[in-house]
């Protein structure tokens, strides 16, 4: 939920609560959840996932924008997380952004696009950024998958996660460039990828990457590097 607390002609000030149904946080345990690698419970990462830098992650960076990342929780009815930031207004008019984004969309009109990605939350990411460029695309869920998928329909771009169960990225990239067919030698691959190590990023390109994209995905990186690789098509 977002609801606009304050508003002026320079600026206007949001305050946004994250509602969940979970099974909510002891009162004992409100204070240690902003603490980096500490979850409520000890037993929480292998039954739910996560690390428990997400929380601490946040508060520092409202933190560095004079905000404080706020918790009420009722065990086993779930968690509110609240903060407040203010933005100033942006100059630009509604015609201006609409010239804009009709002028950038119309680049990727009609661009087919195999995404090889076992995350349910960034292939919704990505669908989200597609309808608005008018991309078409289709999901593989696994490298082994993508490589089936890549030879049965014509794709001009692949975008590729690195990390998925059956088969992983790097190793399906070596296969689609090993099949022996200049379209697939050259097909556009471009890694996506949680870090961007030098480790990471050199082996990327060994296995035949022609370009990687970090996660979590920024729209208008997303948009330049599938822009940026056209003319190859």
């Amino acid at each position: 939920d977002v609801e606009i607390l304050d508003e002026s002609d320079g600026g206007c000030t949001l305050n946004f609560e994250v509602h969940d149904t979970g099974i909510g946080i002891p009162k004992d345990k409100l204070d240690l959840i902003f603490e980096s690698f500490t979850q409520a419970e000890a037993h929480t990462t292998k039954k739910y996932g996560g690390t428990g830098l997400g929380l601490s992650i946040s508060k520092k960076l409202l933190k560095l924008q004079d905000s404080d990342l706020h918790v009420h929780s009722i065990e086993g009815r779930g968690t509110t997380f609240h903060f407040m930031l203010t933005f100033e207004k942006s100059n630009t008019t509604k015609q201006e952004i609409k010239q804009l984004k009709s002028i950038e969309m119309s680049t990727l009109d009609g661009l087919k696009v195999l995404v090889v990605e076992d995350n349910s939350m960034n292939v919704l990411v990505l669908r989200n950024f597609f309808k608005k460029w008018n991309v078409s695309f289709d999901v593989a869920e696994n490298g082994q998958i993508g490589l089936e998928q890549v030879q049965v329909k014509d794709y001009q771009v692949v975008l590729m996660d690195l990390q998925m169960p059956v088969m992983d990225g790097y190793t399906a990239t070596k296969e689609i460039r090993n099949l022996g067919i200049p379209k697939y030698e050259n097909l556009p691959i471009i890694a996506l990828t949680a870090s961007v190590s030098n480790n990471v990023i050199d082996k990327v390109h060994e296995c035949g990457v022609n370009d990687y994209l970090p996660k979590p995905f920024v729209p208008k990186e997303l948009f330049n590097k599938l822009a940026q690789h056209l003319p190859q098509l």
